[in-house]
C-alpha cells in the first residue's frame, strides 16, 4: 500500500465514502427523517401505513425526495394503500438477496439504484422468513441502510414480530397506546426511559387508537407525539 501524503501521530478523522450523500437532520424540522431506521409498532387500523406514506412525502417537501421507493406487502398489487407513492414497486414477499430486492440477474451485481432510496415493510412477522430473509431483513436495517443511503420503515402489530437485530439498530421507534405488559416493558427498556412514564404518556392522548409517541435514538428531540410535538420530559 503507498500513502500519498506523510501520516501524523494522531487520530484522524476518516469520513466513510459511502456515506458522503447522506441527509443531515433540519433543526425544528422534526417530520423529517434522514437516514430513517423506523420501527412502527401499533395495532391494526392504528395508522401506521398513513404514517409511512407521510414519512415519505415530507421529504418531498423537505426537496429531498426518494428516488426509488420499494414496498414489501403480502397483498401486492391487490392493495391499493401505497398508490400515493407514485411508481412504488411493490413486492409481495420479503426478498433474500439485493439482487430480489432491486431486479436483476443472480451471478450478476445487483442493478441498485442511485440516491435516496426507501423500502416500506407493511405488517410481516419476521418469526415467518425463513433465515435467508431473516438474513436480509437484518441487513437491510444495518448495513445496506448504512452504506447503500437505503432508508427502511417497518411496521408490526407487536414490538417481538421484529427481529432482535432490529430492535437494536432500529433509530426510530414509533409507538402506539399498546396493552401488552411485555411490549410495553420492551419499548421502555429499548428507548431508555422509565416504564411509568411511557404509561402516563400513553394515558394521556387525546385520541388513544391514533395517537403516537416517536422516539428518536439519533436525534436531540427524542420524545415526539404525532411526530411533530417534542416531548419535554
Amino acid at each position: 500500500m503507498s500513502l500519498k501524503s506523510k501520516i501524523p501521530k494522531s487520530l484522524v478523522v476518516y469520513h466513510s465514502a459511502d456515506k458522503v450523500d447522506q441527509l443531515k437532520e433540519i433543526p425544528n424540522n422534526l417530520g423529517f427523517l434522514p437516514n430513517c431506521r423506523a420501527l412502527l409498532v401499533g395495532r391494526c387500523n392504528s395508522g401506521k401505513t398513513s404514517v409511512a406514506i407521510n414519512i415519505a412525502l415530507q421529504a418531498v417537501r423537505e426537496g429531498h425526495p426518494y428516488e426509488h421507493i420499494t414496498v414489501i406487502h403480502e397483498l401486492g398489487n391487490l392493495s391499493n394503500e401505497y398508490e400515493l407513492l407514485g411508481d412504488a414497486t411493490i413486492l409481495e414477499e420479503m426478498p433474500r438477496s439485493l439482487t430480489e430486492l432491486y431486479g436483476g440477474e443472480e451471478d450478476e451485481e445487483p442493478p441498485i439504484p442511485k440516491g435516496r432510496k426507501l423500502v416500506i415493510i407493511e405488517d410481516i412477522d419476521a418469526k415467518a422468513l425463513d433465515k435467508y430473509q431473516t438474513k436480509f431483513l437484518d441487513r437491510l436495517y444495518g448495513c445496506y441502510s448504512s452504506h447503500l443511503n437505503i432508508d427502511v420503515i417497518y411496521t408490526v402489530q407487536q414490538m417481538f414480530s421484529a427481529t432482535p437485530a432490529i430492535r437494536r439498530m432500529m433509530n426510530y421507534l414509533f409507538l402506539w397506546k399498546v396493552n401488552n405488559t411485555d411490549d410495553l416493558q420492551q419499548s421502555a427498556r429499548r428507548a431508555g426511559i422509565p416504564v411509568q412514564l411511557l404509561r402516563h404518556m400513553f394515558d394521556r392522548f387525546r385520541d388513544p387508537l391514533h395517537d403516537f409517541i416517536v422516539i428518536a435514538f439519533d436525534s436531540t428531540t427524542r420524545l415526539r407525539l404525532n411526530l411533530f410535538t417534542p416531548v419535554i420530559m
